[in-house]
């Protein structure tokens, strides 16, 4: 049966104890109580487990929220990360304008210093391209033009090789400066990329947990109003079990001075039938006036305001040792009458035929006494042998009406 079915059958059982209370026939009352109570048991039970379940989504709750915070915090660091890559690759297309430029300056020298050697070339070739060095030596009118023509030889040698080698540096220089500028864009755009996901990543979990939580939260809430609808039932059942209870205790008060009044009529009868002829002709009273009036139990007076205070308690069965079996005020049967709530008691101090009400055993008549029974001390009637021996000794609260 699922929760709102469940809750209807509820309120079907509560307009149902309801017609009962409103009925003036309470031979069912302790019927009903027990319905009820059973019913709250169950309520109850299903109270406990709807707030079990409602702090274990909360406990989950907690956990899930903190597990998005960390969620959130590493989301943060990733994105921290990648503005740190997209920065370093700013910086990197910066450096690439420069390198640029540099390429581009060294293309002009290796262009220019290629123009030279080619210049060179073509003077050799119009020159006959045969001619020496040392014809251009030995060709000199003077020792001094030959230091010069030496000199100028050896110059234009070390220029023609070190405008060589510079030609080469350059070129690999350039070369080294494109393979650089690859290699660190492959670099960043490969951790740009590996960044991108990690990020898509702890985003992907995020949703999951995100989706968790409002699930969560949304059981919780339904939780939290299954409690509260269990909450209000049991409130109404709480309400109709103390209404039952008050209408068994009036309908026990009825039972008991119905009985009393019964008994002491049928002493009354009993001692009439009894009595001498002449004591019946000389009474003052007329036979027909006799029989009318009615019978009252005797007792002493008391005190008409409700009394408080605590004795000691203990408990008989109607098959004691030497007991007859019936109250010694007004002669209740009490194998007769078992669930008849009696209680023996000093007259002293609970007048005979007080209505009581005693604590942990319900609403009695003081109709019995006993030779123990002195001072504040009471025997409560128990009809079961056990249940009169587990009652044992105990101290109460009695109110006597």
């Amino acid at each position: 049966m699922n929760k709102s079915l469940r809750l209807l059958s509820i309120v079907v059982i509560l307009t149902f104890v309801v017609s009962i209370f409103h009925s003036p026939v309470y031979a069912n009352s302790k019927e009903d109580l027990n319905e009820v109570k059973d019913e709250r048991n169950k309520i109850q039970e299903e109270l406990s487990d709807s707030e079990q379940k409602v702090m274990d989504t909360v406990e989950e709750l907690n956990t899930l929220s903190t597990k998005i915070d960390s969620l959130q915090v590493e989301l943060e660091e990733k994105e921290a990360l990648i503005d740190e890559t997209e920065q370093k690759m700013n910086e990197t297309m910066n450096n690439i304008s420069d390198l640029e430029e540099e390429i581009k300056d060294l293309e002009e020298k290796i262009e220019e210093r290629f123009d030279i050697l080619k210049d060179r070339l073509v003077s050799v070739q119009q020159t006959g391209g045969d001619i020496t060095y040392l014809e251009v030596i030995f060709g000199s009118q003077s020792f001094h033009d030959f230091v010069n023509r030496v000199s100028a030889v050896n110059k234009i040698t070390d220029s023609d090789a070190a405008l060589i080698e510079q030609q080469e540096l350059d070129m690999q220089k350039l070369e080294d400066n494109k393979q650089q500028i690859v290699v660190k864009l492959n670099d960043l755009n490969e951790l740009k990329d590996e960044q991108d996901q990690m990020k898509a990543d702890v985003e992907k979990k995020l949703v999951v947990q995100k989706n968790q939580q409002s699930e969560l939260e949304s059981k919780r809430n339904s939780l939290q109003a299954m409690v509260e609808e269990l909450e209000m039932s049991d409130s109404k059942l709480a309400s109709l079990e103390s209404n039952i209870k008050t209408d068994i205790q009036k309908e026990e008060e009825a039972k008991a001075k119905a009985i009393a009044a019964k008994e002491a009529e049928k002493k009354a009868q009993a001692s009439k039938q009894e009595a001498p002829e002449s004591e019946v002709l000389n009474s003052s009273t007329s036979k027909d006036e006799e029989e009318n009036k009615p019978v009252k139990p005797e007792k002493p007076e008391a005190n008409n305001d409700n009394k408080t205070f605590t004795v000691t308690a203990t408990a008989y069965t109607a098959d004691c040792e030497g007991c007859s079996g019936k109250t010694s005020y007004n002669g209740i049967d009490l194998n007769e009458n078992p669930d008849i709530k009696v209680i023996a008691v000093d007259p002293e101090v609970i007048p005979l035929g007080s209505i009581v009400e005693v604590e942990g055993y319900g609403v009695a008549i003081a109709a019995d006494t006993g030779s123990a029974i002195k001072g504040k001390k009471i025997d409560v009637f128990i009809s079961d042998k056990t249940a009169a021996r587990n009652w044992g000794v105990k101290t109460v609260k009695v109110t006597v009406r």
